[in-house]
């Protein structure tokens, strides 16, 4: 569908909270309105949806610029930024040109807050694992970083943070993870059971409160991770797979973040319980179908002080616009 059209409907979803007849409304609205809708003294997760049309098409990079620039001046203002997540197609052709706009964009964060991307389909050479994103992205020397599942190649990795006041572990994984990879996540997971734990990947959830799963819908589901004629040395997973083999058994992972899907399924979440009990988190967005490359719009997750609840919000670093609706601005009780 044309982009016009995805126009009318985020206008149609969308609640304004400042106006502005130029490209972007001005730092200082947009910082206004976050008094407005975020307690300063929760601690954030800014979730940022595919990227590929912010890097693929010049006259959008300035926007995606835009989204960093004001993140960093939200922090500046007294904003708890604990870290910054992407959930991968960071490219869209896979050529040296978009990853150094990613990689400039993203730098501008370096040594001030956390960011970790994880890699889409997009950011592969055709039908294999080849992909540049080590080449642009390595964590070894941020204090944040953990682990890898291979040395020096960083699409499967985990990092901790402080969330919440405890330890955090975000488990960053790329596109359909092999057998292998899941089962060097579980074994983090294992060693570093007190702590809480966020799985980042690209393809999990296909719409609101549905997995990708391909043992029980096959090729109904489009844009399966079992569509894109991985190498078939590897046991690739589905979002289903991902839960049983990863989330479901390790309590402490409570929450899983993924984008992949578009308009009309560019947000979505679901709620599952694992196996001791504790309530998981799944949350699907992404904004590629938008204009300028998304709009600007990124998804923020609110710890509170209680230390039990997070309130996710979904607004526009660009625009000025906080987005309602179910999927979009809600409060989960996750611990």
């Amino acid at each position: 569908m044309k982009p016009l059209f995805y126009f009318f409907v985020v206008f149609s979803l969308l609640t304004f909270c400042s106006c502005s007849e130029k490209d972007e409304t001005p730092a200082e609205a947009i910082e206004d309105n976050w008094y407005t809708h975020i307690d300063t003294t929760a601690e954030l997760v800014v979730l940022v949806p595919d990227i590929q049309m912010y890097t693929y098409i010049s006259d959008n990079n300035r926007y995606l610029d835009t989204m960093i620039t004001r993140l960093l001046q939200l922090k500046a203002h007294g904003y708890r930024i604990k870290a910054v997540l992407q959930t991968g197609d960071i490219t869209n052709r896979h050529n040296t040109g978009e990853w150094e706009i990613a990689k400039n964009i993203f730098s501008k964060l370096d040594n001030n807050i956390p960011y970790i991307l994880c890699t889409g389909n997009h950011d592969y050479e055709s039908s294999t694992r080849n992909t540049a994103y080590s080449r642009y992205f390595d964590y070894s020397s941020d204090g944040y970083y953990l682990a890898s599942f291979r040395r020096g190649r960083y699409e499967n990795s985990a990092f901790r943070i402080s969330l919440a006041r405890q330890p955090f572990i975000i488990y960053s994984l790329e596109f359909a993870p092999s057998d292998e990879v899941l089962a060097w996540a579980d074994s983090i997971a294992g060693a570093n059971s007190g702590d809480a734990g966020m799985v980042l990947t690209h393809a999990y959830l296909y719409k609101n409160k549905e997995r990708f799963n391909f043992s029980a819908y096959g090729y109904n589901q489009l844009n399966s991770p079992y569509d894109y004629n991985l190498p078939s040395s590897e046991n690739i997973n589905d979002g289903e797979e991902i839960w049983q083999k990863l989330v479901y058994p390790n309590d402490a992972i409570r929450f899983v973040l993924c984008g992949h899907m578009d308009y009309p399924n560019y947000a979505g979440n679901l709620i599952s319980i694992n196996v001791n009990g504790n309530r998981c988190l799944q949350m699907l967005f992404d904004t590629q179908s938008f204009p300028k490359g998304g709009e600007g719009l990124v998804q923020v997750l609110a710890f509170n002080r209680d230390q039990k609840t997070v309130d996710i919000y979904t607004c526009s670093l660009t625009e000025g616009i906080w987005l309602v609706g179910g999927n979009l601005h809600y409060r989960f009780e996750w611990n």
